[in-house]
């Protein structure tokens, strides 16, 4: 991962770690290169400032250390030390040498074959870990594997799901669209190992391809190829093919397990109960009601997005107006103070009410919290930590990078409940 310089304001010490240099940084954290006394290095991932009077996001935060801590695996970065419960909480991880597959692939192209199979067979083997001890990643993708020395590891365990005590508001899903699992995007069920195990499938065939499966392009689109597994896999090698194609089946009753994977790429054999013919199609309504079905479920989250932008539009003109209220009050000397209202193309492979807070500022919080980022197209230069503009507009913050572009949106399901949930104090684990 590319070390960037300390920013002015960024902590110098974390727990027994000083901190050395920016890593990279997400919705809920910055991540840094620390070192302790004994000159051990670790990845020291620091909740942001404005969320640390949030407790939604430290019991997230908790969540998190708690996952990674439970799952022995060397294809998972461990845990070294964390501090969730002090007035900065921090999490400090194994670090990892090397590029994420997400940089390795915009630097060097699609990955070698033997490279490949040795990276499909180590990401199975994380998520056998992971599932193993009740825990989903939920967010396998390119920019959360590291391809360190002795092969991959997985990172980011910022909203995986499955221990004792984990909460998700019903209805609200995370997941990078682009990602996801079809049945994640519905928001119908409780995130499951299967959904692993179809990021597992769109992550190695990135890697074998160089090319996001589901493309790029409007919200809405990417969502239908999703939901109708519209993934591209042309380049993937014979010998994985099998193994990506059924782990893309829509319904993840039919897609392997995480050990069946890890067993069928060691020895070659189909595992029992796993079978090659093609999934049956569901069934889609007839006439204009099978064009119309899709649509309105894509236009759902099209329209999630455009009422995120409005809030964070809306509370950044009010914040202004009450500004320049304010200094024209004590600019002739008025006793108060005037203040401001509150606030790609088609793959040749198928397998398959807006919140209504008190105020835009719940409202841009709310959906901020929900973490959900987007897979888009961009030509800016590449920035494979992933870095965040300045954390202050979290309902339309931005991320570039050649291959994907990211945007903080809601998904579907997700906007009905949001601001109902922050105003609970819960946050989707």
């Amino acid at each position: 991962m590319a070390l960037k310089p300390l920013r002015a304001g960024d902590p110098l010490v974390m727990g027994p770690y000083r901190l050395a240099a920016r890593l990279g940084s997400g919705g809920m954290g910055v991540v840094y290169l620390g070192v302790d006394g004994r000159g051990r290095q670790g990845a020291v991932k620091v909740l942001r400032d404005e969320y640390l009077e949030d407790e939604g996001f430290r019991r997230r935060f908790t969540r998190e250390a708690a996952a990674i801590a439970a799952i022995d695996s060397p294809r998972v970065a461990r845990l070294l030390d964390a501090g969730p419960d002090g007035d900065q909480p921090w999490i400090a991880t194994e670090y990892v040498h090397g590029p994420t597959l997400l940089g390795a692939v915009a630097a060097d192209g699609p990955t070698r074959p033997e490279t490949l199979r040795t990276l499909a067979t180590g990401l199975a083997e994380a998520l056998r870990a992971i599932h193993d001890v009740d825990v989903v990643h939920r967010d396998l993708k390119p920019s959360n594997v590291i391809m360190g020395a002795d092969g991959p590891k997985v990172i980011d365990f910022g909203i995986a799901v499955g221990l004792a005590g984990a909460m998700t508001a019903s209805g609200v899903v995370l997941g990078s669209v682009g990602y996801m699992a079809p049945e994640l995007i519905s928001g119908d069920s409780r995130p499951g190992p299967a959904a692993d195990v179809f990021g597992w499938a769109l992550t190695v065939a990135f890697a074998a391809t160089g090319r996001a499966p589901f493309g790029d392009g409007p919200l809405q689109t990417l969502v239908l190829r999703t939901v109708h597994g519209d993934a591209d896999i042309d380049g993937v090698p014979d010998d994985l093919r099998p193994a990506v194609t059924t782990a893309l089946r829509t319904r993840p009753e039919l897609r392997p397990s995480a050990a069946d994977l890890v067993s069928w790429l060691a020895s070659g054999d189909v595992p029992a109960g796993i079978e090659l013919a093609a999934e049956p199609a569901p069934a889609q309504p007839a006439g204009p009601a099978a064009e119309t079905s899709g649509l309105a479920e894509a236009s759902r989250v099209a329209e999630a997005s455009d009422e995120s932008e409005r809030a964070g539009q809306a509370e950044r003109a009010e914040r202004a107006g009450a500004a320049e209220a304010t200094g024209a009050a004590e600019a002739t000397g008025a006793a108060g103070r005037a203040g401001g209202a509150g606030r790609r193309p088609g793959g040749a492979h198928r397998a398959g009410g807006r919140p209504r807070g008190d105020s835009a500022q719940q409202r841009a919080r709310s959906l901020a919290a929900l973490d959900i980022l987007v897979g888009t197209s961009s030509s800016a230069p590449a920035d494979p930590a992933g870095e965040d503009p300045a954390p202050d507009r979290p309902a339309v913050r931005r991320r570039r990078h050649p291959v994907t572009a990211r945007r903080l949106v809601p998904a579907v399901g997700v906007v009905a409940i949001a601001a109902a949930a922050a105003s609970m104090g819960v946050v989707p684990s």
